[in-house]
This record gives structure tokens, sequence and C-alpha cells, in this order.
């Protein structure tokens, strides 16, 4: 889906008038591999790689009861890596950090509960209907966070089609960036993680009794 999707960006940007749009497309090349019977070859230098295969191959967290998705397998390797926990206990991420986010205030991604349960990161993305009137509020009830796939196209459904305020509508663009941002960095999480892999590195997380 990743790749057909961005291959259709790249044949967009062909008639596109955004200023780094030759930039995106040079960008593009490298990434996607182009269609078999299409008019235009080109072989990308550095080409996606699925990491749901990867997982499937080479990684099963027991917590995961088997499920791939990114949104079990990443909380779980959050639980699992010492390598993660030690680099993302600090706020070396965000606006003016080591790693720079567009999106993102400075921020912890290892967190635990009362319970000594590592949090959840999804479980950290921010309600944007704090410091709202109640009218603003309601005119976002149901998507007060965005932290899963339905509720994203829900949101960006309402911006389409919904009649939001100003306000309203910045705080669900905002939102919708911070959600796909962390899909992002999960995947940068996961990458890691398994580039980190050892029996050293990995803490045991196998349920016991």
């Amino acid at each position: 889906h990743e790749n057909t999707t961005l291959r259709d960006i790249y044949f967009e940007l062909a008639s596109s008038a955004e200023h780094d749009a030759l930039e995106l497309k040079k960008f593009l090349k490298e990434i996607v591999r182009p269609q078999e019977d299409g008019s235009e070859k080109w072989i990308p230098s550095r080409p996606m790689l699925d990491q749901c295969e990867l997982v499937k191959k080479y990684l099963y967290l027991p917590l995961t009861k088997g499920k791939n998705s990114l949104k079990y397998v990443l909380p779980e390797m959050l639980r699992a890596s010492q390598f993660l926990q030690k680099k993302y206990r600090y706020p070396i991420y965000g606006e003016t950090c080591q790693i720079q986010s567009l999106n993102r205030e400075p921020t912890i991604w290892i967190k635990f509960d009362d319970s000594g349960c590592l949090v959840n990161p999804y479980d950290l993305l921010p309600d944007i209907t704090v410091g709202m009137s109640k009218d603003e509020a309601d005119q976002l009830r149901g998507l007060n966070t965005v932290a899963q796939g339905g509720a994203a196209l829900n949101a960006y459904s309402r911006l389409l089609y919904g009649g939001l305020s100003n306000r309203a509508r910045k705080s669900l663009v905002s939102a919708l960036l911070m959600y796909c941002e962390l899909d992002t960095l999960g995947m940068v999480f996961l990458h890691e993680g398994m580039s980190a892999l050892s029996e050293i590195d990995f803490i045991d997380t196998t349920p016991r009794g």
C-alpha cells in the first residue's frame, strides 16, 4: 500500500507547483519501486522494506500473542529492549531536541504507570480539547485524542466535511500530525530495537504462572 501510494504521489508531483517538488521526486525514486508495466522505469537505491515481514520471520514477543500489527509490536518492543529504554527515557526527541520533531515538544517516550508497567506510547498522545470551551470541545467529541487508524480516518473526514471552528480545525490537524509522526517514529523504534537484539539487551517479558 505504501509503495503504491508513494508511487502515485511521485507522478502527481510532475504537475505540482510545490517549491520542493523536484527534491521530493528524487527522494521518492530512491525508495519506491516502479510499476513493472509502467511507462517510467528506475531502480531505487534504497528500496523500502516491509517491517511486518521482518517481524514475522525474526521476532516473537510473547505478549503480542502472535499479532504483528505495529500497535501490538511497538509497546512490547519498548518493554523488552533495554537499548530503547536507556535511549528514550530522556527528552531527546522534540522540537528543540537532539532528535528534532516538527510537531511535538520535548517528549519522554519511556514512562511507567503506578504498577510499574511501561505506558504504550500511543497513550501518551495528548487530549487536544484541553483548554477549549465546551462548544469547541463538543465539535471534536470522540476525537479528543487521535491514537488509532479508525480515529485518524474519522478526523480526516471531519476536516473535509465537518463545520469546525478555526481552533478546532487547527487542533485536529495537530492531532493527526502527531499521530502520523508517532507511526513513523514507532517504525524507527522497531528498527532500532531489532538492530540491537541480543540476549544481554533484551528483558525476558514472558508471562509467568
